[in-house]
């Protein structure tokens, strides 16, 4: 496990929350300069508490989140901003009494003794590229997802599986609707179809009174 070695003489812990961060701040020696809670996480305001030693402060954070805002206000500041790897941190530090006070006191005194497992702050300019990825990846998770349970409706009902390609998304939602007899079956179908070539079954009146 690789450890940041700080090279400041001030270090900053967070303990970062989605409303609120509480800091702290010591020096070499581990004396406590600041610790407090900011409340609507307020960097305008943290920047006024850390003043007197922003000259020469590194700002840690665990990774989690919401870490994106802090890393990119820190490098407007001209601050040093270190991710700490969540996982190994907790390996590290983990303890039985935990609350944001003392998490945010033993990331700064862990930052100013090396102890630090960095994670990678990764740069702003590649981040919308990466939530697209990931994003269309969450969509292919869902619609094998729910492919899966077309196939496995099937199965149920012995019948032989269609697979879905590029070439026959229209055919294959006919031919599901075709195969399935009950209407009830067929809007499950609709449902859980990741295809709008599944349209909705012309159903006899009766049965549409009684589904509204």
């Amino acid at each position: 496990m690789k450890y940041y070695t700080t090279t400041t003489q001030f270090n900053c812990g967070i303990d970062l929350h989605a409303r609120q961060m509480y800091v702290c701040v010591l020096d070499r020696d581990g004396k406590k300069l600041v610790h407090t809670n900011i409340k609507h996480n307020d960097f305008a305001y943290f920047l006024k508490l850390v003043a007197p030693w922003r000259h020469d402060l590194t700002v840690c954070a665990e990774c989690m989140f919401g870490w994106y805002w802090l890393a990119d206000a820190c490098a407007a500041a001209g601050l040093h901003f270190v991710l700490a790897h969540a996982l190994y941190l907790t390996a590290i530090h983990g303890g039985k009494n935990k609350n944001d006070r003392i998490d945010s006191e033993k990331i700064a005194h862990l930052l100013r003794t090396n102890l630090i497992p960095p994670g990678y702050v990764y740069p702003a300019e590649k981040r919308p590229l990466r939530a697209l990825l990931r994003q269309r990846l969450l969509y292919v998770w869902n619609r094998s997802e729910l492919l899966a349970r077309i196939q496995s409706h099937q199965l149920a009902y012995n019948r032989p599986t269609h697979r879905q390609t590029l070439y026959n998304r229209e055919a294959w939602g006919e031919q599901l609707l075709a195969a399935e007899p009950d209407p009830v079956r067929q809007l499950a179908l609709q449902t859980i179809s990741p295809s709008s070539a599944i349209t909705t079954p012309n159903w006899p009146a009766s049965k549409r009174n009684s589904s509204s």
